[in-house]
């Protein structure tokens, strides 16, 4: 006894005939129409359950992210997904994708062509459904790029946890000083933190980034003045535009002894 959802689909060839659904058993089975479409997304509920059962199954470790997962599989019946599901508390999944050879499918909506983009940002999930149109079989390829973007505070934690560390020299008298520049490398691109744990000298450096497919976040010039007096920290982001990116940096910089 209960309620049940049945989803009925043919792809006929040539002409189309009529199908009759029917059940057999000892109760009787009343079949109703959804004519409301009180359940639109009923195909994505299914595959999304079927993902956590069967799916192949990526989790971000590698990327630096935990609790962030992208199952995918073309399933047998006509149907494939990738679907995602990020549990992270600092972490957006961002892949995008282009099927190089898309012959016999077709992407469900919201998506439609040949080509997807997507963000899932912390407590979210979502899937993406690819179906075969043609009885005849599919061919496909894709080429695609695929990143974990955090947040500037999760940013700032991981460069000075796994981040390489640099100590300032005083220019004047050649000897380090507690002035430090932490640089880290992620799959969205690079930032660095400058932490000044003098309590009585002041940073202040020129840096000229020389960038192929990343962006400075919060500046329009590609040179920055950055100044860290005691006590201070400063923040710099890059994102990467492109899965190839690549960057060159000049620094100068005075150290200034506060009175």
């Amino acid at each position: 006894p209960g309620n049940y959802l049945v989803y009925v689909e043919l792809d006929w060839v040539g002409d189309s005939h009529p199908i009759v659904l029917s059940s057999y058993g000892s109760s009787k089975v009343i079949f109703v129409r959804d004519e409301k479409e009180e359940h639109p997304k009923f195909l994505e509920e299914v595959y999304m359950s079927c993902a956590k059962k069967s799916g192949k199954v990526h989790d971000y470790v590698s990327e630096g992210a935990t609790n962030c997962y992208k199952y995918s599989d073309m399933r047998a019946e006509g149907y494939g997904y990738n679907f995602f599901e990020n549990y992270s508390e600092d972490a957006t999944i961002k892949e995008i994708v282009t099927y190089t050879r898309f012959e016999g499918l077709e992407l469900c909506k919201p998506f439609e062509g040949t080509s997807y983009e997507v963000q899932i940002p912390p407590g979210e999930k979502l899937i993406v459904l690819l179906r075969q149109v043609s009885p005849f079989g599919y061919n496909l390829s894709f080429s695609y790029s695929s990143n974990i973007l955090f947040t500037s505070e999760a940013l700032r934690k991981k460069v000075k946890e796994r981040g390489n560390k640099i100590c300032r020299r005083d220019p004047r008298l050649s000897v380090k000083v507690d002035i430090f520049v932490y640089s880290l490398k992620h799959g969205a691109g690079i930032c660095y933190l400058y932490e000044n744990c003098t309590d009585n000298k002041t940073l202040e450096e020129k840096v000229i980034f020389k960038t192929i497919g990343l962006e400075i976040v919060g500046y329009d010039s590609d040179e920055i003045h950055v100044k860290v007096g005691p006590g201070e920290s400063k923040f710099i982001e890059l994102q990467a535009q492109t899965s190839n990116w690549s960057i060159q940096t000049a620094v100068s910089y005075t150290i200034h002894q506060l009175q």
